[in-house]
């Protein structure tokens, strides 16, 4: 029997909730911001730039990203609240909106908007309307390789009539819909969504996005989590689904081993079939306040002899190298790559923390358009952070990262560069 079908006859064999007492109804106002100080080498525009086909400066750049919001939480009872949240987009049409550069970065826009019903209709069973974020990661910990709805750039930005390029145009959609999540605590955990992701255009420029997610654990160490997905582009005809299995397991108290699959299939354009897969593999080792972790991760690229569209598509957020990954700072560099990466991170009580992460980025096929071969390295990326916890609502961080050894830079860039930096002054408060 397949989990969908297990959960169908889960929550149907429910008793109706009964009725309970209303509580006091709750006003709560809270709120957030993340401020970046950045310093960014200008080579890597200049790459983004011949990537995308586009122009832009060459000189390195300094700017201030800042994202801010405030949140009204309204709960009326004990089973029904509503949630809205103002702020702002620091990604947005292609470009960063860096703070006071004109009005339109700081434009005020409302993020989410939704009302939630839990037990309804029936016990387990939570129903949430509007606009709201949805996130999946395999360990709860990472960055979403697959799907972070209201949190990434478009997945159909990147995408053209040959296939998919490896960056994304800098974006922020806004999910729009419903999502059903039932819970059955340790067994069973299952939610069911459609969303229109809305671009801030015409409504032809929509995109949409219909799936399910199960997470069950078959022993007290593991977790195994399906996907099953559906995205709809702007496009006539362009659909893509896709499928992953996602397993977290410990060793024992110290030891977490984690791997997702996932494949995917069926039009990027009304002519072009979709045939792509990603895959991430990592073992860590933790103390009280250390850990140390490998890791493995890959996503396909377009074959210039293959017909079909080989380049991995999805709504990630992965973050965590910065000149390589990071939409905000770095070239954003999404598929057609293999990643070998090695990370540690120490902590002292109510002290600073620090994180190191190195990374050996390669390609898995060639990119004719741009001179580019499989032979030819990404590049290897180190990237440390500094981060002071100052209380439990508010810490601020510096963070450096360099990409060396780069036969990709030197092939875009005009200079022949093989490195670029960057360097991040940020702060993060929470109220």
């Amino acid at each position: 029997m397949s989990l969908p079908v297990l959960a169908v006859l889960l929550v149907t064999a429910q008793e109706p909730v009964e009725t309970r007492p209303d509580s006091a109804a709750e006003v709560s106002i809270g709120g957030f911001l993340d401020l970046a100080i950045a310093s960014v080498d200008g080579t890597l525009e200049e790459s983004r730039d011949q990537i995308n086909g586009t122009s832009g400066p060459a000189e390195e750049d300094s700017f201030v990203l800042a994202a801010a919001g405030l949140r009204l939480d309204l709960r009326w009872t004990d089973r029904h609240r509503a949630s809205l949240l103002i702020g702002n987009l620091p990604l947005d049409s292609g470009a960063r909106r860096t703070l006071g550069s004109n009005s339109e970065s700081t434009q005020i826009l409302v993020r989410e908007a939704y009302i939630e019903a839990r037990d309804f209709p029936i016990r387990s069973l939570a129903l949430r309307l509007g606009a709201q974020p949805l996130a999946f990661s395999n360990r709860y910990e990472d960055d979403p390789f697959f799907l972070d709805l209201g949190g990434s750039e478009s997945a159909w930005s990147g995408t053209g009539p040959t296939g998919t390029r490896v960056t994304a145009d800098r974006d922020t959609l806004q999910p729009v819909g419903a999502r059903v999540s039932y819970d059955a605590a340790f067994f069973l955990k299952a939610q069911l969504f459609a969303f229109t992701l809305r671009e801030g255009g015409a409504p032809s420029d929509d995109e949409s996005a219909i799936g399910l997610a199960v997470s069950t654990k078959p022993g007290d160490r593991t977790t195994v989590k399906l996907w099953n997905t559906l995205f709809s582009g702007p496009d006539s005809g362009a659909s893509v689904w896709t499928a992953g299995l996602g397993v977290v397991h410990a060793l024992d108290d110290d030891w977490l081993s984690a791997a997702e699959l996932y494949s995917q299939f069926g039009k990027s354009r009304e002519s072009l079939d979709k045939n792509a897969w990603a895959a991430t593999a990592s073992l860590r080792r933790s103390w009280e306040e250390t850990w140390v972790e490998i890791a493995y991760e890959a996503a396909s690229g377009n074959d210039p002899g293959d017909p079909d569209d080989e380049g991995w598509q999805s709504y990630e957020s992965t973050r965590r190298l910065l000149v390589v990954q990071s939409p905000e700072f770095g070239l954003d560099w999404d598929t057609n790559y293999a990643l070998a990466r090695a990370g540690a991170e120490m902590r002292w009580k109510e002290g600073p923390s620090i994180r190191v992460d190195v990374g050996l980025f390669r390609l898995l096929q060639d990119i004719p358009a741009l001179g580019l071969r499989t032979r030819h390295c990404l590049g290897i990326e180190a990237d440390g952070r500094l981060t002071l916890r100052l209380n439990e609502n508010a810490a601020v961080s510096l963070a450096l990262a360099g990409l060396f050894s780069s036969e990709v830079l030197e092939r875009l860039t005009p200079e022949a560069e093989e490195s670029a930096w960057l360097a991040t002054l940020g702060t993060d408060l929470r109220f």
